[in-house]
């Protein structure tokens, strides 16, 4: 079976009902650059400020949060105010 990259790159940028979700694309940016500090300091002996790693890694905690808490929401049209 051979995997779609588009698809699966679409299926993980949208939102449960398949729209453009800027949380993720946000996380996802998040996830690399926390990924490059962590490897940076831990191979390459890079100086990165703890601070940094701190901030990312809760930036990283509240984006798959409110992923994770869009996915129990029920989401219909009829409940949204006019």
């Amino acid at each position: 079976m051979k995997l779609n990259k588009t698809a699966f790159w679409g299926e993980v940028l949208t939102d449960s009902d398949g729209s453009f979700s800027f949380k993720r694309v946000q996380t996802a940016i998040f996830t690399i650059l926390f990924t490059i500090a962590v490897i940076g300091n831990m191979f390459w002996k890079l100086q990165i400020s703890d601070n940094i790693l701190y901030w990312l890694g809760g930036l990283l905690g509240a984006g798959y949060t409110g992923i994770a808490i869009e996915k129990f929401i029920k989401k219909d049209k009829d409940d949204v105010p006019s």
